[in-house]
């Protein structure tokens, strides 16, 4: 790494910024913008942010022309800044999934609890055999499973009131 040397320096910023330092920093953020197309969010999100770069900045830090490094950090600040509300969004993105994942699977839980209920009830009023499924590992853990689960149940109900309507009418 060069030191920087007074007769390099402005009052302003030191011109002598270490060239790899800039070029490291400029393949992370280039990462992280590559990681942040493939990612879809809110189109908020994307407004406030910079992710890709003009012609001339990449210019300036690919070939390391004129500008000076000065306006080569005000670039990478820049897409610093626009990179840290991205993973700000993408933090919250994340607690929302996760929060919906175990509201989900509560629900899933739920819909178990009912079928064996279910399973009981009809037992109990019909004599019939009915598997309970009082074992924990017979949970339903998948929202597909569940869905299917929930709608086959609702028309098994629907099609026992249509016989029950029937039966009345005879």
């Amino acid at each position: 790494m060069a030191k920087c040397k007074p007769s390099h320096c402005c009052p302003r910023m030191c011109t002598c910024t270490p060239l790899e330092d800039l070029v490291k920093l400029h393949q992370e953020l280039k990462c992280l913008r590559k990681r942040a197309k493939s990612i879809k969010i809110s189109s908020n999100v994307d407004k406030n942010c910079i992710f890709e770069m003009s012609e001339s900045e990449t210019k300036v830090l690919d070939n390391n022309v004129s500008l000076r490094c000065e306006s080569i950090l005000e670039i990478i600040r820049k897409q610093r800044d626009s990179m840290q509300k991205l993973n700000i969004a993408l933090h919250e993105f994340d607690d929302k999934l996760c929060s919906q994942e175990k509201e989900i699977c509560q629900a899933d839980n739920e819909i178990a609890d009912l079928k064996n209920q279910i399973c009981i009830i009809k037992k109990m009023s019909c004599g019939k055999k009915c598997n309970t499924g009082s074992d924990e590992s017979e949970r339903i853990n998948y929202f597909e499973d569940a869905w299917q689960e929930s709608v086959s149940l609702e028309l098994e109900r629907q099609n026992q009131l249509q016989v029950l309507k029937i039966e009345k009418n005879y």
